[in-house]
């Protein structure tokens, strides 16, 4: 328990690039669901079998208004552009969603690998200047 103290107090002066790298992942996270969920609007259009209703569903609250919503409005969408100029809007949501989401990912793993290179560093100099502070009586037999 000692030595995890020690290494959090190294690990201290960097608590930004810490922070950084927690809302990093949090909107990698965040596009990296909505990049799944672009997809079944598009496999909607490519599925579909004929004309569908465009009514908003009512009396609902929470999760469920937000994805009836979301569902009333792509609806709305593939009506008024067409199902192939959807199918293109679609397929470049997901591609731009799909890079957002790894560009995200590689800023969190930059960032927390220049923050894991600096602490590494901290301690080899904290191990030398050891070394180098013992008296030389340490050294010989």
């Amino acid at each position: 328990m000692k030595q995890l103290v020690k290494i959090l107090q190294i690990v201290k002066p960097y608590r930004a690039r810490q922070l950084r790298y927690v809302f990093l992942n949090i909107v990698a996270s965040f596009f990296s669901i909505f990049s799944i969920a672009a997809i079944v609007p598009f496999l909607e259009v490519i599925f579909s079998t004929g004309e569908e209703s465009i009514t908003p569903k009512v009396n609902l609250s929470g999760a469920e208004k937000i994805l009836a919503d979301l569902d009333f409005w792509m609806k709305a969408f593939i009506a008024d552009e067409g199902k192939l100029n959807s199918l293109y809007y679609f397929s470049l949501a997901i591609i731009v969603l799909f890079l957002l989401k790894n560009l995200f990912n590689y800023l969190s793993f930059y960032n927390i690998a220049y923050t894991r290179s600096i602490v590494v560093r901290d301690l080899r100099r904290n191990v030398y200047n050891k070394l180098v502070d013992l008296p030389i009586s340490y050294y010989s037999e």
